[in-house]
C-alpha cells in the first residue's frame, strides 16, 4: 500500500471482519466439489453471505477515494497487477498439467473476478458519490441482471453488476455508521441472537440444500440453468439472494470481535490469502474433483485444513516471502520509482484507499 499523506489507523474490527471471510473464501473454494451432506450446506450457507460482507466491506473502505493520480495509481499496483498475476499462474498451472496454457484476461480465471470488480467499482466511485438514490437503484440494476439470460462473466461484468448494492451501501457508510452498529450490537443478547440467527440459517439451508442450486448464490453468469419460470422466478431468486445476504452480513458483522487479536494481522493481509489461495487451490482442484470418497466427515477435515491454510497465507513470514509476487510494486522501489514518476503532488489530507 502506497504512503499516504496522512497516516491512516487501522481499524481492527475490519481487519477482524477481513480474516474471518477471506478464510471462508478458502473454505469454500476447497469444498466446492465435495458436494455432500452437511459439507454441501456449509457451502452453500458460506456462499450465502460471504462475498457480499466482503464486497460491503470493501465499499467502506473505498469511501475516501477520489480518483486522484495517486489512488488511481494504486488501482493498478494494488489490484490489477495481483489480477494479471493470478491469471498467468494459473495459464502455467493449466500448461503443466496437460490442459495447454490458455491466457485470457478480459476472462476472469479462478477465484480472480473480484480483483477486477473491485478495480471496476472503485473506478465508479465518483459516479456512484453523485447519482441520486444510489442504493435503491443499484438493487434495481442487480435484479435486472438475471433478466434475459442474464449477463456473460466477460471482465467479470455479471458480478460487478449483481454485487453491486453491497459495494454501494458500504460505500455509504460514514465511521459514525460503523460506531453506532458496533454500540448496537455490543450487548452480549444481541450477539448471542446474531450467533441463534446464523445457527437457525445454517439449519434451514442444511434442511433444503438439495433445493438450493449453487448458481442462485455466485451471483455471475447466465440464469438459463436457474431452473425458473423465466423472468419472474429469477428475480424472484436474485430478491430473496440479496435479502438473505444482507440479514446475513448483519449477523456476522455483529459477531466479529472488536478488539486486536490473532485475526487482526491475517485480515491486514487479506490480499496475501486472496491471491495466494487462487494460485494454490487452483492447482488442487483436479485432484479434489477426481477424488470420488468424499463423506461429510473427510469434507469437514477439508474445511479444517482450509482454515489453517488461510491463517498460515495471513502470516507475516508467508507476506514477508511471497510480496514479491503479490505485490511487485512495492517490493522492488525502482518499479515504484518507475510508476510515479509523472504523478503530481498529492494534495495534503488525501487518503490512500484501504484494501
Amino acid at each position: 500500500m502506497n504512503a499516504s499523506a496522512t497516516v491512516r489507523v487501522r481499524d481492527p474490527y475490519l481487519d477482524n471482519a477481513k480474516c474471518v471471510l477471506v478464510t471462508l473464501v478458502v473454505v469454500g473454494h476447497m469444498i466446492a466439489d465435495v458436494g455432500v451432506g452437511a459439507t454441501d450446506a456449509a457451502y452453500k450457507w458460506i456462499y450465502a453471505f460471504h462475498m457480499p460482507a466482503f464486497v460491503l466491506i470493501s465499499g467502506y473502505l473505498t469511501r475516501n477515494y477520489r480518483g486522484t493520480p495517486r489512488q488511481s495509481l494504486n488501482l493498478v499496483t494494488a489490484l490489477l497487477t495481483p489480477y494479471v498475476v493470478v491469471n498467468v499462474v494459473q495459464a502455467l498451472e493449466s500448461a503443466a498439467r496437460g490442459d495447454g496454457f490458455a491466457l485470457n484476461l478480459f476472462k476472469p480465471s479462478f477465484a480472480s473476478w473480484y480483483l477486477l470488480a473491485l478495480f471496476a467499482w472503485r473506478l465508479l466511485t465518483p459516479v456512484l458519490r453523485v447519482v441520486p438514490f444510489v442504493l435503491p437503484l443499484s438493487v434495481l440494476v442487480s435484479l435486472a441482471a438475471v433478466t434475459y439470460h442474464g449477463i456473460g462473466q466477460d471482465l467479470s461484468a455479471a458480478r460487478i453488476v449483481s454485487f453491486l448494492p453491497f459495494f454501494t451501501l458500504g460505500l455509504l457508510l460514514t465511521p459514525q455508521h460503523l460506531a453506532a452498529f458496533s454500540q448496537m450490537t455490543a450487548p452480549w443478547r444481541v450477539r448471542a441472537a446474531a450467533t441463534l440467527f446464523l445457527v437457525v440459517a445454517f439449519v434451514v439451508i442444511a434442511a433444503e440444500h438439495a433445493h438450493i442450486k449453487k448458481v442462485w448464490l455466485f451471483m455471475y453468469g447466465h440464469v438459463d440453468s436457474y431452473g425458473t419460470d423465466g423472468n419472474p422466478g429469477n428475480l424472484a431468486v436474485r430478491a430473496g439472494v440479496l435479502l438473505t445476504a444482507t440479514a446475513m452480513t448483519a449477523a456476522v458483522l455483529a459477531v466479529i470481535p472488536r478488539g486486536r487479536s490473532a485475526l487482526t494481522t491475517v485480515g491486514a493481509n487479506s490480499m496475501y490469502v486472496y491471491v495466494l489461495q487462487s494460485i494454490i487451490v487452483y492447482a488442487l482442484l483436479p485432484s479434489i474433483e477426481r477424488y470420488h470418497g468424499w463423506s461429510t466427515g473427510k469434507g469437514i477435515a477439508l474445511a479444517v485444513i482450509s482454515v489453517g491454510g488461510a491463517l498460515i497465507l495471513g502470516s507475516p513470514l508467508i507476506r514477508s516471502l511471497t510480496r514479491w509476487l503479490v505485490d511487485p510494486f512495492g517490493t522492488f522501489p525502482a518499479l515504484q520509482r518507475i510508476a510515479q514518476r509523472k504523478l503530481p503532488a498529492e494534495a495534503p489530507g488525501v487518503a490512500t484507499v484501504g484494501r
